[in-house]
């Protein structure tokens, strides 16, 4: 026997176990319905116009099969593609995990007749055929050639040999006019799944990941078991059309832009009571909401591009642009872990480019929908509602094919429940009432690659950004749903239908009014008096008269006696009068009441408004607190590192070692560093809290330059106070200002790290400057992202991701300082970059 001892020389070559190949198509396709979508793409992929699907579970009723007669049970699919030739054959079917198509990828090439980009480069097509049969068949003719092909496969064939020792059933016959290709797979190894209910839940699987969207596909599919045809559910547009929301998407590989349209009807699921549609219709049908965006524009200021449609069966329409470039902690395709400046010979880092790609979101409220256009599909709204349970989800398409598990047997990825039941968005979109989808394509959207398994993508920067991009449109959604419905509630409050309502006041002349209505009532309660008194003398002089006419009518003339049963009429009103006053008299005396009810009602309306400022006080103390978590963990993790070092050093040596003595100096040194810190915080607890201080400026910042510069340093930032600096002096309170300025250079160090991240800039200031009576900041990054320049002092508007801030700290900020006298804004001034980026706060209210 020849062992490499005795032949050193001789060649050894690897050998594979046939078993591998087997195992490779059961791991990497999940189910019997990704196995069929595999190979319903190689039809797609060879510029077929149609797929034929036919699936029988018993014997044979049409062509039989060649080389296995015996075999049960059958799939047949048929396509009228290109076919394939003796090379593509050898080439790409016989030779494992060759694929001519990723070739044609890699190069940017397209089919020739209908110009599509692959998308199958794996070669899963053929070997996801063993999970659906034993047996597989080929007979292709190449278009052109007048050579048919014939391949046979037994997948039993694979187990207990070597690759190169499984036969394969080659045969060339004659060729005809037609072109395609026909796959036979027999030996059904699981024809139960295509019987019964099985059948029903395997077809409504296959149908998810097949694009159901639109009137005309660029790919017909026909599916058909055990002889009855089973149409491919469509999704037409006359049934989108009676969605409540129409969420329109796309990103054109720069910006991102989303439209977002609502229907009067989507406001219903806000009102509550018993006459919510008689009111629906008074408020809103009757003008087309004309009155409503009024009144809204005014109350939200988030809602600032908003626009009222003006058009019938539409209330009103939102459209903004973000850019990617704009949002926070996007991923870039070469990963670095420092933010300092790159050197001039490095290529600037570039953001990782999902591709452009487009999608629609449709809303459903399922409350009020006028089912007139879609009359002849839905007579109920109960059979409007099983269809969108049968439909909901948000999918993701690669041209024709869906990609698991999207929005698949209602896969929620985008954590759209959770954010509805948690009520973080208790009017946002939810996972049961939307059905929407995004379209990639194989061309534009290389770098969102599908996982082997074909279960998502794999993960790399292009899919955070991607998903990024799409979570950006739900919350720019949800905002929106929140907005609207909120105002709706208020303004069905405010206008009270019919009769029309109280118009909406401070809280100061609400207590006013209150005490004016209880001054009037104390005087009105004395008129009331005197006018029931003399009302009372009036009744019983008239009761005299009418007594005495009644007992001696002979001293009377006829036209006195004609006017007695008028007297008497006149004495009744009198006495119901009187009556009515003195149920008059118990009104006013609880009336005059409102007066102490004011004074009662005030303190309690005003220790609200504190404990909201507190709030704010709170939250803006809050801010400062995650900087110094931040801090402190970097100290004590330096501390811990340095006192390992020591410790093992001690071990090693046995004896005391000099750099005990730096050890000493080092935690004296993290002692010092806690203590400033601390220090900083100290202002804004709360036993001072209600003390205002007098702060001058220069020193001021020169504490704050201090205390930032170290931090900011390690990021490459550094910190400039321009030169003239003019100093005065406020009274403020010292934690407020500081949270107030902590929340400014927070906000620069997060987007400068962005903008040297990215490339963006090579140098990364914090800049202040001083003239009294005003203080100017800013930095030298790209600015304020012109989507949310307008917005930026309103609660929860960020380009942050939400683990990364939420909206709150210009809102915080503003409220901090109004409760000073002073004032924080943007100015209109652009930088470079064409944005603007210098916030000026105004301490008029607050000079000493």
């Amino acid at each position: 026997m020849d062992t490499p001892e005795s032949k050193p020389e001789q060649r050894f070559e690897f050998e594979i176990d046939a078993s591998v190949v087997y195992q490779l198509g059961e791991q990497l396709i999940s189910s019997e319905t990704q196995a069929l979508v595999e190979l319903v793409k190689n039809s797609y992929d060879a510029d077929a116009s149609y797929a034929s699907i036919t699936v029988m579970t018993g014997e044979f009723t049409g062509d039989r099969s060649r080389t296995f007669p015996e075999a049960k049970g059958y799939i047949l699919i048929e396509d009228d593609g290109t076919g394939m030739g003796w090379e593509e054959i050898k080439r790409g079917w016989l030779t494992i995990s060759a694929s001519l198509k990723r070739e044609l990828k890699a190069r940017g090439g397209t089919t020739q007749k209908r110009h599509r980009t692959p998308l199958g480069d794996k070669g899963l097509g053929r070997l996801g055929a063993q999970r659906l049969g034993r047996y597989l068949e080929m007979w292709t003719i190449l278009e052109g050639d007048n050579r048919a092909y014939y391949v046979g496969i037994d997948w039993e064939d694979f187990r207990g040999k070597t690759l190169s020792q499984v036969p394969a059933y080659i045969e060339l016959g004659n060729g005809s006019n037609s072109r395609g290709t026909r796959l036979l797979i027999s030996g059904l190894r699981g024809p139960e799944v295509w019987k019964g209910s099985k059948q029903t839940e395997l077809v409504n699987q296959f149908f998810q990941l097949i694009f159901p969207f639109g009137d005309v596909r660029p790919f017909d599919l026909v599916l058909s078991v055990d002889g009855k045809r089973i149409e491919l559910d469509s999704i037409a547009d006359s049934v989108l059309a009676v969605a409540d929301i129409h969420i329109a998407f796309s990103f054109d590989g720069k910006e991102l832009s989303v439209q977002i349209r609502y229907r009067p009807t989507f406001l219903l699921a806000a009102a509550q009571g018993r006459d919510v549609e008689q009111r629906f219709q008074e408020l809103i049908a009757a003008d087309q909401g004309a009155d409503f965006y009024a009144y809204l524009t005014q109350t939200a200021p988030r809602l600032r591009n908003l626009q009222w449609a003006d058009k019938p069966g539409w209330l009103v329409f939102l459209t903004q642009t973000y850019s990617l470039d704009d949002l926070g902690d996007v991923r870039l395709n070469r990963s670095t872990s420092s933010n300092t400046p790159l050197d001039s010979s490095e290529a600037a880092p570039s953001v990782a480019n999902p591709g452009p790609f487009h999608g629609e979101i449709y809303a459903f409220a399922r409350r009020g929908v006028d089912l007139a256009s879609v009359s002849g599909v839905f007579n109920t709204e109960s059979s409007l509602r099983e269809f969108i349970n049968r439909h909901a989800g948000i999918r993701i398409f690669r041209d024709v094919f869906g990609i698991r598990p999207f929005g698949i047997d209602g896969d929620d990825w985008l954590k759209l429940g959770k954010a509805w039941t948690s009520g973080s968005s208790w009017y946002g979109l939810r996972p049961s009432n939307v059905i929407g989808y995004i379209a990639l394509t194989a061309r534009d959207n290389r770098n969102l690659e599908e996982a082997t398994d074909r279960e998502g993508f794999v993960d790399n920067e292009a899919k955070d950004n991607f998903f990024l991009l799409i979570k950006r449109v739900v919350k720019i959604a949800n905002d929106a749903n929140e907005d609207l419905r909120r105002v709706y509630t208020s303004y069905s409050q405010v206008k009270r239908p019919p009769e029309g309502g109280p118009v909406r006041q401070s809280t100061e002349e609400i207590f006013e009014s209150m005490r004016d209505t209880a001054r009037a009532s104390q005087n009105l309660t004395v008129e009331v008096a005197e006018t029931r008194g003399r009302l009372r003398q009036l009744a019983t002089q008239v009761e005299e008269v009418h007594s005495e006419m009644q007992s001696t009518p002979l001293l009377h003339t006829e036209e006195e006696l004609r006017i007695a049963p008028l007297l008497l009429k006149i004495n009744n009103a009198l006495t119901e009068a009187s009556a009515i006053l003195q149920q008059l008299e118990v009104m006013l005396s609880k009336t005059r009441r409102l007066g102490e009810v004011a004074d009662i009602l005030e303190p309690d309306i005003d220790y609200l408004g504190q404990e909201l400022q507190r709030f704010s006080e709170l939250a803006g103390l809050g801010l400062t607190a995650e900087a110094l978590s931040h801090e402190m963990s970097i100290i004590a993790d330096g501390l811990a590192a340095r006192t390992t070092n020591l410790i093992i050093r001690l071990k090693n040596i046995r004896a005391v070692d000099p750099q005990i003595l730096a050890y000493t100096e080092f935690v004296h040194g993290t002692v010092a560093n806690l203590r400033k810190q601390l220090s900083h915080l100290d202002p804004s607890l709360r036993y001072v809290r209600e003390q205002r201080d007098r702060i001058g400026m220069l020193r001021f910042f020169e504490g704050v330059q201090d205390f930032y510069q170290e931090r900011l340093a390690r990021s490459g930032i550094m910190t400039v106070r321009e030169v003239p600096f003019e100093d005065f002096e406020i009274l403020m309170n010292r934690g407020k200002l500081t949270q107030v300025i902590d929340n400014l250079f927070l906000n620069s160090e997060y987007w400068l790290k962005e903008d040297l991240r990215k490339g963006n800039i090579t140098e990364a200031k914090v800049m202040v400057r001083s003239r009294k009576p005003f203080v100017e900041i800013h930095d030298s990054g790209r600015g304020i992202a012109p989507s949310v320049e307008h917005l930026l002092f309103q609660p929860f508007v960020t380009t942050k991701p939400t683990d990364k801030g939420r909206g709150l700290g210009l809102f915080i900020a503003r409220q901090l300082l109004d409760s000073s006298g002073c004032l924080i804004s943007l100015l209109p001034e652009r930088n470079s970059f064409d944005r603007r980026f210098i916030f000026r706060i105004d301490f008029t209210g607050a000079l000493a």
